[in-house]
């Protein structure tokens, strides 16, 4: 949109201000001019309008009138920055879906199948992520501990998280990809856990795919808010400083697996900045089932193998 003459100076009568007043700039039409004068009054100049050629001048006070320039300059800056964003189009989701919510319905009625930890079960004795047989050769443990919980509030918490971050996840990416993704990450941050941890080390919980879900959305949202705007500024961070601070909150408590959380984190921000640049759209329903069928296939053999 064209504004008119920014650059001189021009002394016009405004029959309501009572003297003359100087133009601080010409809109193109009346509503242009109007919605000028309300933010320079909000700013605490005195604008009038007056008809002139070319356009509606809005006039202020010689000594206003410099202050003035500078704050209409601001304001159609700020206006074609929130123009220029809203014109960004969104990046491509798969949508509505309920792998979240099935993942968290399957959570606790394993639980319900498995009980309260007890290291003399078969389940947590074969299937959580003991440092030591892992680093052994006993790799399943790193997806079967994913399945496994302590006690009700445990798995209840992690049904919650799940339900609600990897919805979001699988709505951003697809069901199959996001199940994919989950696993991966949760698998390789329970491995790195046993080589940081070292032998003797035992968890187990799905709070480190949660938490991988939650690195996956922050880093989705930086890489693709950076490849739509092509910016650098340090803003565009804040989704990965709000998974930090997630994890600062949610991860440290005392009963918490610290590492478990923060390479499930870890894992899940480099998975989804990989999945932004390689899988700009969501693939279709086709492969995400083909995918979601696959980390099924593959909890249910880490299993097998496990109870075998």
């Amino acid at each position: 949109m064209s504004y008119g003459s920014l650059g001189f100076a021009r002394t016009v009568t405004n029959p309501g201000s009572g003297g003359s007043m100087e133009i601080v700039r010409i809109a193109p039409d009346r509503r242009t001019a109007e919605e000028w004068v309300l933010v320079l009054v909000a700013e605490g100049i005195e604008a009038g309008l007056a008809q002139v050629e070319g356009g509606v001048a809005v006039t202020a006070n010689a000594d206003d009138v410099a202050q003035g320039r500078q704050v209409l300059d601001a304001f159609e800056r700020e206006s074609l920055a929130v123009h220029a964003e809203a014109e960004v189009p969104r990046p491509a989701e798969w949508g509505p879906t309920s792998l979240g919510v099935i993942l968290a319905a399957g959570l606790v009625l394993f639980f319900l199948h498995t009980g309260a930890f007890n290291p003399d079960l078969v389940w947590f004795e074969r299937g959580s992520a003991h440092s030591g047989p892992i680093l052994r050769g006993e790799y399943w443990r790193t997806l079967t501990a994913l399945t496994l919980h302590a006690d009700l509030v445990h798995v209840a918490a992690n049904a919650a998280a799940c339900a609600l971050f990897v919805t979001a996840l699988s709505r951003a990416l697809g069901p199959g990809v996001a199940s994919v993704l989950l696993l991966a990450a949760g698998a390789g941050a329970n491995a790195l856990t046993a080589v940081v941890r070292g032998p003797g080390h035992d968890s187990l919980g799905a709070s480190t795919a949660v938490f991988a879900a939650v690195g996956a959305l922050a880093s989705l949202a930086v890489a693709r808010r950076r490849r739509a705007r092509r910016s650098r500024r340090w803003q565009d961070f804040a989704p990965l400083a709000a998974g930090l601070g997630l994890l600062a909150m949610l991860g440290t408590a005392p009963e918490a697996d610290f590492f478990a959380h923060l390479f499930g984190l870890g894992c899940g921000a480099l998975l989804g900045a990989g999945a932004a640049w390689l899988v700009p759209r969501p693939p279709p329903l086709l492969a995400q089932g083909a995918l979601a069928a696959f980390a099924a296939f593959a909890v249910v053999a880490a299993w097998l193998r496990a109870l075998r």
